[in-house]
Parts: C-alpha cells; sequence; structure tokens
C-alpha cells in the first residue's frame, strides 16, 4: 500500500485511481477519495453497486452536478436534501435538469428562479409544463428566439408578430414557423432566406409548389432575382 503522503505528492488523477481501487482496505484512502465529489459518485457505482452510503452522500450534496447523478442512479427518485442544495444554488440549467429527468414534470418551488432565464424559461415551457406559462411569457417571448418561437408553435399555436423579425436572422427556424402558420408566401422570409440561406430557400420553393403556387428556383448560384412567381 502506498501511504497517504505518497499519494498526496501524486497527480490528482492518478492519486484518486489508485484510492478508487483500495479505499475498502484503507480508512485513510476513503477519506481522500471523499474529498472528490465525482470519485465518490463513481465509487458509490461502481463498487459499491449503486447502494447508498450515507458518508458519501455529504460529499455528493457539496456538488450539484452530482446531486442530480446520484438521484437518478442511485436513490432512483426525489432527493430532498439535495433539491434544498439545489435551490440554494439556483442553477436554472441545472433545476430543469432535475425537474426533467427526476421528477417528470413540474417542479413549482424552482419556478420563481426559471421563470427569469430567457432560455431555460423557455426550454421548461416547451418540455416540461408542455404547456402554456403566463408567469413566464413575457419572458419567453423576449428572449431566447429558438424558444420563442418554439413556444408560438408547440404551445399557444398562434402566430407571435413580435418575435419575427428577430426569428429572420435564422432561416431555419424562420422556416419552421412559416410551415407552421402559412400556407401562403411570406415576403419577410423571402428576404430572410435570400440574405442568409439558399439551402432554406430551396425547400420555400418545394413547399409553395406543394401548395399550388407556380414559382420555381431559376439558379442555385446567384442569390440575386432566385423566385420567379410569374410563370
Amino acid at each position: 500500500m502506498i501511504s497517504v503522503d505518497e499519494l498526496l505528492s501524486m497527480d490528482e488523477e492518478e492519486r484518486y485511481e489508485y484510492v478508487f481501487i483500495h479505499a475498502k482496505d484503507n480508512p485513510e484512502y476513503l477519506k481522500i477519495l471523499l474529498q472528490s465529489p465525482k470519485w465518490t459518485f463513481s465509487y458509490i457505482c461502481n463498487m459499491l453497486k449503486h447502494e447508498r452510503w450515507p458518508e458519501g452522500e455529504k460529499t455528493i450534496l457539496k456538488n450539484p452536478e452530482y446531486i442530480i447523478d446520484y438521484a437518478y442512479a442511485v436513490i432512483k427518485g426525489r432527493w430532498p436534501e439535495g433539491e434544498e442544495v439545489l435551490l440554494k444554488n439556483g442553477n436554472v440549467q441545472w433545476l430543469c435538469k432535475y425537474a426533467k429527468n427526476i421528477i417528470g414534470g413540474r417542479w413549482r418551488e424552482a419556478e420563481e428562479y426559471i421563470k427569469k432565464d430567457s432560455y431555460y424559461a423557455g426550454m421548461y415551457a416547451v418540455n416540461i409544463i408542455e404547456d402554456r406559462w403566463r408567469e413566464a411569457e413575457e419572458t419567453i417571448i423576449n428572449g431566447d428566439i429558438f424558444w420563442a418561437s418554439y413556444y408560438a408553435t408547440n404551445i399557444l399555436n398562434k402566430r407571435l408578430p413580435e418575435i419575427e423579425d428577430r426569428l429572420i436572422e435564422n432561416p431555419n427556424w424562420a422556416f419552421r414557423y412559416w410551415s407552421h402558420f402559412f400556407s401562403e408566401p411570406w415576403e419577410k422570409l423571402e428576404k430572410g432566406i435570400l440574405k442568409f440561406d439558399l439551402g432554406v430557400l430551396e425547400k420555400y420553393v418545394e413547399r409553395l409548389q406543394k401548395l399550388g403556387y407556380k414559382v420555381k428556383l431559376l439558379t442555385t448560384f446567384n442569390k440575386k432575382d432566385v423566385i420567379d412567381e410569374d410563370l
């Protein structure tokens, strides 16, 4: 066995790999292992075969990311002590991850944090609530354009004119939005795809043709005057 002093002089990764293997045989090694949430979690999963370890839980609770992994892999359900730490930390990414993967639905205690974040509020509404979230609606609509557009199509099922100028800057999302709400040409989208993305223009023309419009792509080499609507 290597002495603790020798272990402490090792490279960190090498040190933890050694104590990981030999921790059961040496209480001093366990003390070293318990300094790392990452290696403690790995030890519980691989050496303790996913059995709960109260001493290890104290270490896990120091790292919100491993709280979620521990609840999922070991507890296999909600972990009140971990939830308290996550809420105190307030990291909305971890709060959403816990809601989705551990609770499997809304986590109301966390919503006061999530609703203030323009990206995760949209993600939470679309993927977790799967319904209208009035308390966060202004944040969602004025926030991240990806989730604002998904909120319009998947949740509200109505156009949001206030997001459309921003939406055009991403032709793929704009095309998806147009396909959901329009059955006729959209001049605003045409101007955007002519500027940004010829590939989306091809899809746009193809869909207009399916809708009965006599349009065609004149060239794939020049973005100027590529649609002829007078055929």
